[in-house]
């Protein structure tokens, strides 16, 4: 009954979006941002950390190409470097940010 619901475009974007969270162990107080958006077989991913305490900000974009909507691990896997981008960043470093 739930395969009625599911929508092969959300779960591409969505598991991009989310290994982006997981990829920095983001928790409820964690300032970040990221939109996935796939069309004609190209993956883009903008992710935005930001510091509460100060106007500080960090963007991140990678783009993957010649995905399927079922690609799912290459997802994540965009979705991960992303995160690994943004820890990196003096930003990151300063917020104890880590890979997940």
């Amino acid at each position: 009954a739930l395969s009625l619901l599911e929508d092969p475009y959300t779960r591409l974007t969505t598991t991009t979006e989310r290994a982006v969270l997981v990829g920095i162990s983001a928790t409820c107080a964690t300032a970040i941002g990221a939109l996935a958006t796939f069309q004609n077989g190209i993956l883009n991913l903008v992710a935005e950390l930001s510091a509460s305490d100060a106007d500080e900000h960090e963007r991140r974009s990678a783009t993957q190409e010649n995905l399927q909507l079922d690609d799912l691990s290459m997802a994540h896997a965009l979705g991960l470097s992303v995160a690994q981008a943004i820890t990196k960043t003096s930003l990151g470093s300063r917020l104890g940010l880590t890979r997940g």
